[in-house]
């Protein structure tokens, strides 16, 4: 967003967090549609400085055509001014509509860190829905935390490298870890790995989270946790005790499959010990991918 623009929003305050939340909340097409059009009607009366925000806040009429999207930009320019509508976006995570929950959810990651103790209150309610989505908010800050660090490519493209938790931003993710390891216990999956996935993006200690991390995968049916193997790759080799279950898993889980969450998270950690089934499972996509050469052809 333009730095103009941003600077708009946060001038006009409340109420553009009025508005912000009106677009999170927009469901039906029809509803989309209207709203749209008092977006369009709101910016073209706001000022900043005399110059009519619309002329700043260039993208809008594309961003407009998806409310979400645009609930999104809003909060991210308003920051902690956002605070207000904290009550009313955290029972917005429990909404039917998944869209609008899942706005809702991002909603919060953009006002920051005073969003933390409302989500973590959240994460014993009785809705599972609202238990899911305040985790994944809680990882989208505890990600937005980390310190980022670009790398350029050798052919000149640009990457970015995740690193640890920013020292500023240490006390307030603090709080967040403890509640995070409890909802590895969850009695709904889907509340377990989000949790799990947040313990990563918050870059948990791994004393703490690996042991826990364990213990949620040794409980799940099929060893089916894709996050929880995703979470154990992240810590590499602080993860070693993780090794004997995984040589387990990958054991129980031999076939060829595109993709093996286990497999992938025990190369992450030991490599020396992922080597012979990463030969076995090339070979066996070489094989299914091969074509036969002694099937016989059908009569003319």
């Amino acid at each position: 967003m333009q730095e103009k623009a941003v600077e708009a929003l946060r001038h006009i305050g409340m109420p553009a967090v009025r508005l912000a939340l009106k677009l999170c909340r927009a469901k039906e097409t029809s509803s989309k549609e209207s709203l749209k059009e008092k977006l369009e009607e709101w910016l073209g009366k706001q000022k900043l400085y005399g110059v009519p925000v619309a002329e700043l806040y260039g993208f809008h009429q594309v961003v407009a055509e998806n409310p979400h999207a645009q609930s999104w930009e809003i909060f991210a320019a308003l920051g902690s001014i956002g605070k207000p509508a904290i009550p009313s976006l955290i029972k917005l995570l429990g909404n039917s509509d998944r869209d609008v929950a899942d706005t809702a959810s991002s909603d919060l990651v953009y006002i920051g860190s005073d969003t933390i103790p409302s989500l973590i209150n959240v994460l014993t309610n009785h809705n599972a829905q609202i238990r899911e989505n305040a985790a994944v908010s809680l990882g989208g800050l505890g990600e937005s935390f980390r310190q980022v660090t670009e790398i350029k490519g050798t052919n000149g493209g640009v990457g970015y490298a995740m690193g640890a938790v920013q020292e500023r931003f240490k006390p307030q993710i603090q709080p967040v870890l403890p509640a995070l390891l409890q909802c590895l216990k969850d009695e709904d999956r889907r509340v377990r790995s989000a949790a799990a996935f947040a313990l990563m993006q918050c870059d948990a200690d791994p004393s703490s989270a690996v042991p826990a991390l364990i213990a949620a995968l040794e409980k799940e049916t099929n060893y089916s946790m894709s996050e929880i193997f995703y979470a154990l790759g992240h810590y590499k080799t602080n993860a070693s005790a993780a090794v004997p279950l995984l040589l387990k898993i990958v054991k129980l889980q031999q076939r060829p499959l595109p993709i093996n969450d286990a497999l992938n998270a025990l190369h992450r950690i030991d490599p020396e010990a992922a080597k012979q089934f990463i030969e076995k499972w090339k070979a066996s996509i070489t094989s299914m991918n091969a074509i036969p050469t002694n099937v016989p052809t059908s009569a003319p």
